[in-house]
């Protein structure tokens, strides 16, 4: 098992412990949804849209993925957040394609204003790209500090 990163930096841990919670509160929905199906508020308007096996996958995978992405961004695991992400697109892009299949259904029965409370599960998932947006950008910030410590004296050289 390797070692969190040695002095990981504060906004790494504080994206890490957000990341962290909402895959317990997504992994906490699935199971709901599994247990009781149907009975989660925010899963009960895909009734007659999605089957519960499915709401309950779609759950567990996102739970997965900004889990994942969490995990990796303490861990420095590139491999790991990088399969994360892509997880994390596909889940993104059922949940946007469900809920358009959601809005067309309210829409034909009338005003579709409550559908759009729903518009933050396709969104949920896409939390582990902005892991590997604050990854990238500390391994680049990482490498200009070196660069800048190894050119530290080289003015006295010349």
């Amino acid at each position: 098992m390797r070692k969190l990163r040695e002095a990981s930096p504060p906004t790494q841990r504080c994206f890490a412990v957000v990341g962290a919670s909402l895959a317990g509160t997504l992994a906490w929905a699935a199971v709901w949804q599994y247990l009781l199906p149907w009975q989660v508020v925010f899963h009960a308007d895909f009734y007659h849209t999605l089957s519960y096996r499915t709401v309950v996958v779609a759950d567990a995978a996102a739970a997965l993925s900004v889990g994942g992405a969490s995990h990796a961004l303490l861990t420095a695991r590139t491999p790991q957040l990088r399969a994360s992400t892509l997880l994390a697109l596909a889940v993104s892009a059922f949940w946007a394609y469900s809920w358009c299949l959601l809005y067309r259904r309210r829409v034909a029965a009338g005003p579709a204003d409550d559908a759009l409370k729903l518009l933050w599960l396709p969104l949920a998932p896409l939390y582990s790209l902005l892991c590997a947006y604050v990854d990238v950008s500390l391994r680049d910030t990482d490498s200009r500090l070196a660069s800048l410590r190894a050119a530290r004296y080289e003015h006295k050289t010349v």
